[in-house]
């Protein structure tokens, strides 16, 4: 959730959901980053491992905790069924909020949601499409 206009986006989505209708959260690799305290209290974030503030200030220390969390959060995406044991809500619907995502996500193993890749960027900007 650092500083950029996607998450920025993604907190004005689940801001503006009908909580009667929807029950959205958020799944992160980490749990770090300016906008992380923007997210609504109403709305359920779910994380793989902790940020750089809740690390050692002793650099030596603080090199051993990143290698754990990048160790952590690649094993995570080399077995995505150990979301399941991370993530206690089915969902109906998930969605990829960055492009970089979709790949993550596509390995799911909600099997029978529906998968939606948010695409953030002005089509006649890219240089493939004429």
């Amino acid at each position: 959730m650092q500083m950029g206009g996607v998450p920025k986006v993604l907190i004005d989505i689940v801001r503006n959901l009908d909580p009667e209708t929807f029950e959205p959260f958020i799944v992160t690799d980490l749990y770090q980053g300016e906008l992380i305290d923007e997210i609504p209290g109403n709305i359920q974030v779910f994380s793989i491992s902790h940020g750089r503030q809740e690390m050692s200030s002793l650099f030596p220390i603080r090199l051993v905790q990143l290698a754990l969390r990048n160790l952590k959060v690649s094993i995570y995406r080399l077995f995505p069924i150990l979301y399941r044991r991370k993530i206690d809500i089915i969902p109906d619907i998930e969605v990829a909020i960055l492009h970089s995502s979709l790949r993550e996500m596509l390995k799911s193993p909600f099997k029978n949601s529906r998968k939606v890749c948010w695409f953030h960027t002005d089509v006649k900007w890219h240089h493939t499409i004429d």
